[in-house]
């Protein structure tokens, strides 16, 4: 059996046992591998443990059937493989920011934090290489986005949250028809980059920022010069976005033509926009 279709099996058995304790040893014992380069072949290759794998699946299936079905938040913690109410409810509001209770209330799927099965293909294009992402050269006028805003490092899905806020914030499920599409405006300084933080804003045009009551809101407003962007198509599947953006960065590097400038770039959701199942596009400021 070769690596990738290690890691595949490793995904299937993981899948067929979610809601069971699945351990290391257990892993590599059954598919006769060293622990060792088991545990780091997964690692590299998901970028996550195992552990944390089976977490945010158990967890992504509890939050759909806390919007999808009518059991009550205990029967969804002991489907979902959790001894007690309460210690499901600590995980969940851990990694989605939320008690059970408030994300069915609030009735809005925060599908950035789904985690869902990773098939085959998606194990090809993480052990490839690749090539550049091709890209093409658009202008857009200038445009004001609105949301609400983010700086740090992103440790612990701080911008997929932020998201969610603003989903909540600007009644995304309300103005749908209102709107075209989400954004996300990343901005970063030498110094922050020094550091690794960043500048993240997710909202919509401001334009259709008349539909919200802004004082409320506590939003905060950027506005985006008229200019030429590198435009990029990527991948629906959210958790492998970083590693498109670093093969974007290369592309415009590698071009003699363009260079990327300025300390700013964005992505654009068009609405309805369903994490890993629409591809989103990603806009690059070049000279």
């Amino acid at each position: 059996m070769n690596t990738k279709n290690y890691v595949f099996e490793t995904i299937r058995y993981i899948e067929d046992h979610l809601f069971e304790e699945v351990s290391l040893d257990q892993l590599a014992k059954y598919f006769n591998y060293s622990k060792f380069h088991y545990a780091r072949l997964i690692k590299t290759v998901l970028g996550e443990n195992i552990g944390d794998y089976q977490m945010k699946r158990r967890l992504t299936i509890a939050a759909m059937n806390l919007l999808e079905e009518s059991n009550g938040i205990l029967n969804i913690a002991m489907m979902c493989g959790y001894s007690s109410q309460e210690s499901f409810t600590r995980m969940f509001k851990a990694y989605f920011g939320v008690t059970p209770k408030v994300y069915r209330d609030r009735k809005i799927p925060y599908l950035n934090l789904y985690k869902y099965a990773h098939t085959q293909e998606d194990i090809e294009m993480m052990m490839s290489n690749g090539t550049a992402i091709e890209y093409q050269i658009i202008h857009k006028e200038a445009f004001e986005i609105t949301g609400l805003s983010y700086h740090g490092v992103n440790q612990k899905h701080d911008v997929a949250r932020t998201f969610n806020q603003a989903a909540q914030k600007l009644h995304f499920n309300e103005i749908g028809n209102y709107v075209d599409g989400v954004y996300g405006l990343d901005i970063c300084t030498y110094e922050d980059m020094r550091n690794s933080e960043f500048d993240f804003i997710a909202g919509i045009d401001s334009r259709y920022i008349r539909y919200i009551d802004r004082a409320d809101a506590q939003l905060l407003s950027k506005y985006l010069p008229e200019n030429k962007y590198a435009m990029f198509t990527l991948t629906p599947m959210i958790e492998k976005i970083p590693i498109q953006i670093k093969k974007i960065w290369l592309s415009l590097l590698d071009d003699d033509l363009y260079t990327p400038c300025d300390n700013y770039a964005y992505e654009f959701y068009p609405n309805g926009f369903i994490p890993n199942c629409y591809e989103m596009e990603a806009f690059f400021l070049f000279r």
